[in-house]
């Protein structure tokens, strides 16, 4: 009955399709539209956030559940600790899982901020060096688009329509679900800054065409009047 499905990603469209979910012409992809607030200064969000001036930090922004693998993130910041003891992990984001994830980083509890949800997510990637998601299924990440807003190298495991927003060896790097293989391009990015900065200004220039709010808006409303010629046609035809 529905004349259009619109999803956020093309790996979401083909997944539903695969699931017997619609036809192929009643798909529409539009890919989300972000506006990130502006970022403030790295040395104030550090101190805001209780984090070392010099740390190499990583910051996870998502909720806290079982998809997100939150575990898996206590297992590739274990891995990461181990080489880069002063490292710092930036946890943006509550859920069911919180009290797991507060026992599973006890042993790391020093190198930790769990900050809760937060309104002001921009503090976090000012203060951030990578960002890191380790989810087990995804759609569309918002977060990876606006660590890509802010400048930021993504490393992400390659799920739903992560590809569509990180691009491999670009941007950020994407891995199988596997914590040391995470780990190694974390350490990777942590310890060769020069690398970090261009990855996050490829990120930058990317995530700012492809995913502006001005292009959602374009998208949504060309869907809109192509529904209404088509309605008209169909009337005519009559």
């Amino acid at each position: 009955m529905t004349d259009r499905l619109v999803t956020v990603g093309a790996r979401v469209r083909d997944d539903l399709l695969a699931a017997g979910i619609g036809r192929p012409e009643q798909y529409v992809v539009i890919p989300p539209g972000v506006g990130l607030a502006p970022l403030p200064d790295r040395t104030r969000a550090r101190a805001a956030l209780g984090v070392p001036l010099d740390a190499p930090v990583v910051a996870y922004v998502g909720r806290l559940k079982k998809a997100k693998r939150p575990d898996r993130l206590a297992e590739v910041a274990k891995a990461v600790l181990a080489r880069l003891p002063g490292a710092r992990f930036l946890v943006c984001g509550s859920g069911e899982l919180k009290e797991e994830v507060e026992r599973a980083v006890m042993p790391m509890w020093d190198s930790f901020r769990l900050l809760g949800w937060r309104r002001d997510v921009e503090t976090v990637y000012a203060a951030a060096d990578v960002v890191l998601l380790t989810s087990d299924s995804e759609g569309t990440p918002l977060a990876l688009v606006e660590a890509g807003m802010a400048g930021l190298p993504v490393v992400a495991t390659r799920v739903g329509s992560v590809p569509e927003v990180v691009m491999d060896h670009r941007t950020g790097f994407l891995t199988e679900p596997d914590a040391d293989e995470m780990a190694d391009h974390v350490v990777r990015l942590l310890v060769d800054p020069g690398l970090a900065r261009r990855m996050g200004e490829s990120a930058r220039a990317w995530t700012g065409r492809a995913f502006c709010v001005d292009r959602l808006v374009a998208d949504t409303e060309a869907l809109y009047r192509a529904l209404r010629g088509a309605t008209r046609s169909e009337v005519g035809s009559r």
